[in-house]
């Protein structure tokens, strides 16, 4: 009898480290055959508990059983709790419950699993289970605060993030204290908090230095006392800086990003092959590079751990590129924003590989596992692709450009609800590229759409002004244009006796962001003004930085121009180039002002040649820098102008053939991506069904 008890008492025990094995292999399945068959048998409470626990847990994350998880959690979760100490049992357990409410999309339960740790950490704190206990609470709380940020509950997940800060600094975990201010720090940022995001930029700095300061001085041990490791602290420096260039690109800041080192010489070309990018951006490549060695020297763990828990990518690098892409691409350095672009993509392909988003798969095919990663790779993905179709267009590489176009309005009717805060982006895109193809009203469609539906006041601002810009263009004139960091309107020449009729449906969709003076400019709320009624904006958030000031008053003095105010136009002209060129530091805006300006100064009593030659000339320089072949193209055809009015013919038809020859390829561009009218009527009207 004796023999035979301890037989069954070895039955558990053997199936336990039997399962245990099937997972080390990865054989899932027979994994949970095992722990069932381990769960159906009678057990000790502690035994069980943690039986059930490892059954769901294997169920959650291999299965679709997501309910059958959840009976066997919540069972553990009540014998967990006629369990003396077991704390960390218990709070696994939780954790496990709160991923099992998520998958099955019941965000309340969610929030009430998370919620539990505060109870579940009071009983433990005298426990000699402390240390870990505390990372399982900061653990629930990034839960709570990602969970509310998922509902759009934005003053929730602060107020989340804040109280476990508070418990991370009160127990000294320096590492979690990190991750709480990195999530204060977006979420600062996602509710244009710009002044909290100060504040919690200059603590992240200071904790980083000091842990950087603690390595240095006693090594790795140090560091790690320090509450970052070899590994951690790189990847958090990484997306410190990363959210700080995101911070100054949002602002309009970008000469700061893009600045070059003052104690080396210039480059003859600054976009050639062997030019490294900028220091601030490469900085971003170094610590990149420092975490791959990391996680080359620790192996597949290594690599599979992140520094915090919060879902999303295992690797920042499609970000990297997309950040450096979009800040070149505005300094205009086209050749190194391709090879970022395109480095980008590729990374993003093993990314979504991963995630379970195979070629042709929707929304509804993907496991509920991999939605949190295959959403941030999702947008990010459709993020390269817009910036790619940005370069396109200005290359006035119009069928390369339809194909991005085609490929950013595929993955949203393929993921509308994982891109779905993405969707007025793809309208603007998919307008400026009915722009560049001829189909006016198709453009003014989309770019309505994109107004009416902006996340944000900025965003609501550069479709107001494209929309604006695309009702003052007649077809022969109308120029692609870009938006967001990097995505200006580029502005065509306008004729002052042009139909007042489009003036007044470009003064419709300026709306707020018509600047009548240069006094309605304000810092804090950006542009201000009179004009139509562009919709309501006062429910947005988000204060307009220097590319949408400057976009708005180019937007304004093209309307002025065409009222014939031509002196009003020239004074929001001057302080839009003052802000586009010493601010901002954007090549195409600076090319659409100065395009605009030349005309200006040839109106004037008496012509001001030598003003007009130079705005014209200077367009054409930073065009070609840019790669923006509409600038350069009109900015040809202004310097034929004023040649010819200043007697020099055989100079005006020197200029009016090499604008004729860009113009040729703009032509032929044009009916090369019109030639194929299935795919250009599919791109240009896709998404208007509800449009009348």
């Amino acid at each position: 009898m004796a023999a035979k008890s301890e037989t069954h008492d070895a039955i558990p025990s053997a199936l336990a480290l039997l399962a245990a094995s099937y997972e080390r292999d990865g054989c899932p399945i027979q994994a949970i055959h095992c722990v069932q068959a381990l769960v159906n048998r009678q057990l000790p409470p502690d035994f069980e508990a943690k039986a059930r626990l490892h059954l769901g847990r294997l169920l959650l994350e291999h299965t679709y059983n997501f309910k059958e998880a959840l009976s066997h959690l919540l069972r553990a979760q009540i014998l967990a709790r006629s369990l003396i100490g077991n704390h960390c049992l218990k709070f696994e357990i939780q954790d496990q419950i709160a991923t099992c409410y998520q998958y099955l999309g019941e965000d309340a339960m969610e929030l009430q699993a998370c919620s539990a740790a505060s109870e579940l950490a009071r009983h433990a704190r005298s426990s000699s289970e402390w240390p870990t206990v505390c990372g399982w609470v900061c653990r629930l709380s990034q839960r709570a605060a990602a969970l509310h940020t998922r509902c759009g509950r934005a003053d929730e997940a602060a107020a989340a993030a804040r109280e476990g800060l508070a418990f991370a600094e009160a127990n000294g975990l320096q590492q979690h204290r990190l991750v709480f201010l990195l999530l204060l720090l977006q979420l600062a940022l996602g509710r244009w908090d710009h002044a909290t995001a100060d504040n919690v930029l200059a603590s992240l700095r200071s904790a980083l230095n000091e842990a950087a300061a603690a390595v240095a001085a006693g090594g790795a041990a140090a560091g790690a006392a320090a509450g970052l490791d070899a590994y951690s602290y790189p990847y958090m420096l990484l997306h410190v800086n990363l959210l700080q260039v995101l911070y100054l690109l949002r602002l309009g800041k970008v000469t700061e990003v893009v600045k070059a080192d003052p104690q080396q010489q210039p480059p003859p070309d600054p976009d050639g092959p062997d030019v490294p990018p900028p220091p601030v951006l490469h900085r971003l490549e170094t610590t990149l590079a420092q975490i791959r060695a990391a996680e080359q020297q620790g192996g597949a763990a290594a690599a599979a751990r992140l520094p915090y828990a919060l879902p999303g990518l295992p690797s920042l690098e499609p970000l990297v590129c997309l950040v450096c892409a979009t800040a070149l691409r505005i300094s205009g350095r086209p050749r190194l924003v391709d090879r970022y672009l395109q480095r980008g993509l590729a990374c993003l392909a093993a990314l979504l590989a991963a995630a379970g988003v195979d070629a042709g798969a929707e929304e509804g095919e993907l496991p509920r596992q991999s939605l949190e990663g295959a959403r941030a790779a999702l947008q990010l993905q459709l993020l390269l692709l817009e910036s790619r179709a940005q370069v396109a267009l200005a290359k006035a590489e119009l069928r390369a450009a339809r194909e991005d176009v085609l490929a950013c309005q595929q993955l949203q009717e393929r993921f509308p609800g994982l891109l779905q805060g993405l969707l007025p982006g793809v309208h603007l895109l998919t307008g400026q590229y009915c722009v560049a193809t001829g189909e006016t009203a198709a453009a003014v469609a989309h770019f309505q759409v994109a107004r009416l539906n902006a996340p944000s006041r900025p965003a609501a601002a550069l479709a107001s002004v494209l929309e604006a810009q695309a009702h003052l263009s007649t077809p022969q004139q109308q120029q692609p244009q870009q938006q967001e960091e990097g995505q200006q309107p580029q502005q065509p020449q306008q004729q002052p006796q042009q139909a007042m009729g489009d003036v007044a449906r470009a003064l419709a969709a300026l709306g707020p962001f018509y600047v009548v003076s240069e006094a309605a400019l304000g810092a804090a709320g950006g542009v201000a003004g009179g004009g139509g009624g562009g919709g309501d904006v006062s429910r947005l958030s988000g204060c307009l930085g220097n590319l949408e000031d400057a976009a708005c008053l180019l937007g304004s003095a093209s309307c002025l121009v065409q009222q014939g105010q031509l002196g009003e136009a020239n004074t929001l002209l001057s302080r839009a180039l003052k802000i586009a060129f010493k601010r901002l530091g954007h090549t195409q805006l600076t090319c659409a002002i100065l395009n605009q300006l030349a005309p200006i100064f040839l109106a004037s009593e008496p012509p001001d040649t030598h003003s007009a030659t130079e705005a014209a000339k200077s367009a054409v320089t930073l065009s070609g820098t840019a790669g923006d072949l509409w600038a350069a193209a009109q900015g040809k055809q202004l310097l034929s102008a004023i040649a010819r009015l200043k007697g020099e013919d055989h100079r005006a038809e020197a200029e009016a053939a090499a604008a004729g020859r860009r113009q040729q390829r703009i032509t032929a561009a044009a009916a090369e991506a019109l030639a194929d009218s299935g795919r250009h009527g599919y791109a240009a009207c896709w998404g208007l069904q509800a449009v009348g």
